[in-house]
């Protein structure tokens, strides 16, 4: 299946909330949405289901506009987990998921067994199949979603809360990324000092400014907080990073990892999810928790403050004194958009300045991650050799026999250090 979206747009009582938003969605593809409260996220995944029209703009399912297609038809295309499901009327926890099969039935049409298998095996796959009789109105709110921990929560309280919470209910916990000075992000600093709102994804990181004080009785005689030559960072939080501890939190109880990605880039958001994610599989896989070495330094591979394990094994290190800003050893030089078999070429968009004799590192989900690359021969799409890459964005196709895929990336260690 196949999904497009060309210039959506939509306004409620005057105000656009939508204004030309485009997607693409390829067969197998996993997109996510980004963006702070309330700027539109919610109400343009609404225009692809059908529950609003959009003023302007064309929506495809499988190339063709989805205001040809029937309800029915692109319902049978297309399912949707919404924010909230609230039901007016009360049925069984089977009957919601046999919701699911009426637009492959005909009008008037009966369940079939095979459609109560479909249903069966759906349940047992999310660990509901023993409650499928029961009362959909009498699950608990942990038994339709998680909850999500304050990142101060220590080990032993996540321990302690994980046996006396229902078994239904998932626990969600911060695992990984930049952490604010304020308790569990209640912040008012860049709210009250630009009027940017913190919890609404447009935070200044006010906490990290350089700062003066001034004593009461000598107005106009500040004093500059200083603890090195830099400056100080009384109020500079490190990142936090639970690499190494992944195993202590699943057994506490934790049943998902956040990673704060928070105005990250593509390049930061894959380095760290390869990194936990390649984690957790070879722990599934083997039942032993033991990160590799490389796994650990690809987390130094991204721009990152001094790493602290926050509140899990009680505060303790949690300021950064070095600096206020995220630093890195390693460059984002280009991202990859599909590989030329005839030219043998990896087809490129450039992020960072190379040169022909520069190696390049590749971060891919597949085999071909940590894999080294020389460069040898680059040309742009007019055939023309470029030996000194340094135009952003530009597409290249870089010479060589390792065969990259889409969205893999490649990056190059910092050549000042």
């Amino acid at each position: 299946m196949e999904l497009r979206c060309d210039n959506i747009q939509y306004s409620i009582e005057g105000s656009r909330i939508l204004n030309g938003i485009s997607l693409g969605v390829s067969n197998n593809e996993f997109h996510t949405i980004l963006g702070p409260n309330g700027c539109g996220k919610t109400t343009f995944l609404k225009t692809v289901y059908r529950i609003t029209k959009p003023d302007l703009g064309t929506i495809y399912l499988d190339g063709k506009p989805l205001d040809n297609i029937s309800i029915r038809k692109s319902a049978q295309n297309m399912a949707v987990v919404a924010q909230f499901n609230n039901l007016n009327f009360d049925c069984s926890v089977l009957d919601v998921v046999m919701l699911g099969r009426t637009p492959h039935l005909k009008m008037m049409e009966q369940e079939k067994k095979e459609d109560y298998e479909i249903a069966y095996n759906a349940l047992k796959s999310v660990g509901m199949y023993e409650k499928r009789k029961r009362s959909y109105l009498s699950l608990s709110g942990g038994e339709k979603q998680r909850v999500v921990l304050a990142r101060e929560v220590s080990l032993q309280e996540i321990r302690e809360m994980r046996a006396k919470i229902p078994e239904e209910l998932e626990v969600e916990t911060f695992g990984h990324g930049a952490m604010c000075v304020s308790y569990s992000g209640r912040c008012l600093l860049s709210n009250y000092l630009s009027t940017r709102d913190s919890n609404r994804g447009e935070c200044v990181q006010a906490c990290r400014w350089e700062y003066k004080m001034t004593e009461a009785s000598r107005e106009g005689e500040p004093l500059t907080m200083i603890e090195d030559d830099k400056g100080t960072y009384v109020m500079n939080s490190k990142d936090m990073n639970m690499l190494l501890y992944l195993d202590k939190l699943i057994s506490a109880g934790v049943s998902s990892f956040k990673i704060e990605g928070r105005m990250k880039s593509e390049y930061y958001v894959a380095s760290t999810v390869t990194a936990y994610r390649r984690a957790l599989d070879g722990y599934y896989k083997t039942g032993i928790y033991s990160p590799s070495e490389s796994l650990v330094a690809e987390l130094e591979k991204t721009s990152h403050r001094r790493y602290t394990t926050g509140f899990y094994f009680g505060a303790r290190d949690t300021v950064c004194s070095d600096t206020s800003k995220p630093e890195s050893d390693w460059l984002f030089i280009a991202e990859v958009k599909g590989y030329d078999e005839s030219k043998k070429c990896i087809i490129l968009e450039q992020r960072g300045r190379f040169k022909k004799g520069d190696v390049l590192e590749v971060l891919s989900p597949d085999e071909n991650y940590l894999k080294k690359i020389v460069v040898d021969e680059v040309f742009d799409e007019d055939g023309n050799i470029i030996d000194d890459c340094k135009f952003v964005q530009q597409i290249l196709y870089l010479k060589s026999d390792v065969v990259l895929h889409n969205h893999d990336v490649l990056r190059m260690k910092r050549k000042d250090l």
